[in-house]
């Protein structure tokens, strides 16, 4: 029979009533399942959910440390590679994932590991990640579209930085019926007005910021 590990006892032992719970939650999950391979299947596949949020927070950690600058190339990449270990034993071959490592990766070569080509590289590759597993337009402009644009900001380069933004806008004003779509426009309208701004183009970023204008006067009367 396969058993949960068990609270020790003595100084910090379980009391009668947590025992009791502990017992009745052993049997509830022995009886879901018909066979021992079923109930080996189960707990594999939390211990995979695990893993994945595992993952998922050692990402986190290591954009925080990339991007507030505390971290160094050492620290970041070993981290990644401990990242990318785990990554490959729980992780699907397309997920968000495998998306989010060549995303950090792209972040770390702009950052730290200052990289052009490979930060195109790692941003070419969360493009093509991102095109397989999302599902909606809003979530490609989320996942991908406003992290490269403002990748390439920090590079200065400020025309591959509008162009994502303005193929971005040009996604939301097909479906402004939809209030998501046309608050995130009015987000990439602002954006797109800073990168003409750093990019020194006046005219552009003033026509940008007077359009933004009209349409959140539209969106507050609407």
């Amino acid at each position: 029979m396969i058993r949960k590990a068990k609270p020790e006892s003595g100084k910090n032992s379980i009391s009668p009533g947590e025992e009791i719970l502990y017992t009745a939650s052993i049997i509830h999950e022995q009886n879901r399942f018909q066979t021992q391979e079923e109930l080996l299947a189960f707990r594999f596949s939390r211990e995979e959910d695990a893993g994945i949020l595992l993952v998922d927070c050692m990402f986190g950690k290591a954009c925080i440390l990339i991007r507030s600058g505390m971290g160094s190339v050492f620290q970041v990449r070993f981290l990644l590679k401990k990242t990318k270990k785990l990554m490959d034993s729980y992780a699907k071959t397309n997920s968000m994932q495998v998306r989010n490592y060549s995303s950090t990766l792209a972040w770390f070569h702009t950052y730290l590991d200052e990289n052009i080509e490979k930060t195109r590289h790692y941003l070419e590759k969360t493009a093509e990640i991102t095109d397989i597993i999302c599902v909606s337009e809003l979530a490609k402009i989320d996942e991908y579209f406003s992290i490269a644009a403002n990748i390439y900001l920090e590079w200065g380069q400020f025309d591959e930085a509008a162009g994502l933004l303005l193929q971005s806008i040009g996604i939301c004003e097909k479906h402004l019926e939809i209030t998501a779509y046309a608050r995130r426009q009015l987000d990439l309208l602002e954006h797109l007005a800073e990168v003409y701004h750093f990019g020194r183009h006046d005219e552009k970023c003033q026509a940008v910021l007077t359009l933004l204008e009209t349409k959140s006067y539209c969106s507050r009367v609407s």
